[in-house]
């Protein structure tokens, strides 16, 4: 048990073992930093990122309707794709984080400006300003929780994007079912999946190696972590849901690299993959052949 002595932080710990005392997490999850959020420019990014994905295998065009799962307190992916003509974007969160109108306006100043998207600028800023009123027309669209099938209708979405966000969800196959669901025949889902341990242990890629019960009391009562799942576990999940893989793309730390890496897993070869990205098609078939009843996703 030495080796947990070097490898895990406290922090985590006590983060997981507080979650326990009722109404607690949820006050901190409210206050606590979100990432680059407020980034225009990062935001911006994002959309590039996965738009170019998505055009790898349908064409230089832009999709009519997109879905951004996880998108955080800031809706900047969601806002640069309907800048760029995307006729309506969902943000689907599993926690009602975007609900500051400062900081999604700041975002949406930032993002129109030099851009040709003038004339939307109106139409979003009153968007904005009432997320949580917002319709199945309605051209920004907000949906949190999104752990149901039914937050979207069926065959609705022409593409599907998350970006650092598969890893924390907590039955991954559970969401790319939903995702299935969602998507029309041909439709495309594009997911970069960050598999460091977010600062959970002092090696990049320790929380692969810490037993079950101890991992159990870091998760905690939190609505979601990180799942631990691999590459090779994703893609069986993505499979099983009824995709196709289009793309797999695998970014593996350098094999010199000894000084972040946690030895008790350095035989499991997956386990030094830093990040992958898997861009995948829903087969165009009838929309009777799509998989059955999906679990409730958490």
């Amino acid at each position: 048990m030495f080796y947990l002595l070097r490898e895990l932080k406290i922090r985590p710990v006590v983060s997981g073992a507080l979650s326990f005392i009722p109404g607690l997490y949820s006050w901190w999850d409210r206050r606590r930093p979100m990432g680059n959020t407020a980034s225009a420019r990062y935001a911006r990014s994002i959309w590039k990122f996965h738009l170019a994905n998505y055009r790898r295998f349908i064409g230089d065009h832009i999709p009519e309707t997109v879905a951004e799962l996880g998108p955080g307190a800031s809706l900047g992916s969601c806002i640069s794709a309907l800048c760029d003509g995307v006729n309506q974007a969902i943000a689907l969160d599993v926690c009602p984080y975007a609900d500051n109108n400062l900081l999604n306006l700041k975002l949406l100043d930032e993002l129109t400006v030099g851009s040709n998207s003038a004339a939307r600028y109106l139409p979003l800023r009153d968007a904005i300003l009432h997320l949580c009123e917002a319709n199945d027309g309605t051209l920004l669209k907000y949906v949190a929780p999104w752990t149901d099938i039914k937050a979207l209708p069926d065959c609705s979405v022409d593409f599907v994007f998350s970006h650092s966000v598969m890893e924390h969800i907590t039955t991954p196959l559970a969401a790319y079912k939903a995702c299935f669901h969602w998507l029309k025949p041909g439709g495309i889902m594009s997911h970069k999946i960050d598999h460091s341990s977010h600062a959970i242990t002092r090696s990049w890629n320790g929380h692969y190696a810490i037993p079950r019960i101890l991992w159990a009391i870091i998760f905690g009562k939190r609505p979601y972590l990180l799942n631990r799942m691999t590459p090779s576990q994703h893609e069986e999940a993505i499979r099983l849901a009824g995709f196709q893989v289009l793309s797999k793309e695998l970014v593996v730390a350098d094999q010199n690299d000894k000084n972040s890496t946690c030895d008790r897993i350095a035989m499991r070869p997956e386990c030094r993959v830093k990040t992958s990205t898997f861009i995948c098609q829903r087969p165009a078939v009838a929309s009777g052949d799509v998989p059955e009843t999906v679990e409730r996703v958490s």
